[in-house]
């Protein structure tokens, strides 16, 4: 079933114009079909930088659109946990996700600093957009495991949920855009 939504998908994309934000998001569909055992926080780390995705006017390069997720959950979380105890869990997550992803030894995470995840585009030159959006989405899921065996997991999800309006509505299913 999977493969036919895929092809018809894919002659929709050849025989008409989609917008790339969709499209962005259909070709994420097949991992996310294909490894159902994915862990809770790792979804949740793919729906914040999809909702990243779909909420701007223009369509946004992945590693870009994962930064944003990034500075989002980082805000959202401080507020709970404050933003030396939200600090020293990205960092771990950073260091625990740098193993397998390169490409989080480049970024930087600076405390009480606009923006919070620096050195994006160093990155994204040294390794490109979708090794770097694979690392940060690496270290959101890290970041929101951490915070599931600190808080349990049910806590850790209602803290996102309530803390990132959008993320709510879309999991509801209503209003795609964020309010500005």
């Amino acid at each position: 079933m999977s493969v036919w939504i895929i092809v018809v998908v894919d002659r929709m994309i050849r025989n008409y114009h989609v917008d790339e934000r969709v499209v962005n998001a259909l070709n994420r569909l097949p991992g996310d079909i294909m490894l159902p055992n994915l862990p809770a926080s790792q979804k949740i780390a793919r729906e914040l930088i999809d909702n990243e995705q779909i909420v701007g006017d223009e369509p946004l390069a992945l590693a870009t659109a994962a930064s944003h997720a990034a500075e989002t959950l980082h805000g959202a979380l401080s507020r709970w946990i404050g933003r030396d105890g939200c600090h020293a869990l990205f960092l771990r997550a950073q260091a625990q996700a740098a193993d397998q992803h390169p490409a989080l030894k480049v970024m930087q995470l600076r405390l009480r600093e606009e923006p919070y995840a620096s050195c994006i585009k160093e990155s994204i030159e040294e390794f490109g957009d979708a090794a770097t959006a694979a690392a940060i989405e690496a270290m959101l899921a890290a970041t929101i495991s951490l915070l599931g065996r600190l808080v349990g997991d049910d806590m850790a999800n209602n803290l996102i949920e309530r803390s990132i309006p959008h993320y709510e509505r879309e999991k509801n299913g209503s209003d795609r855009r964020r309010e500005e």
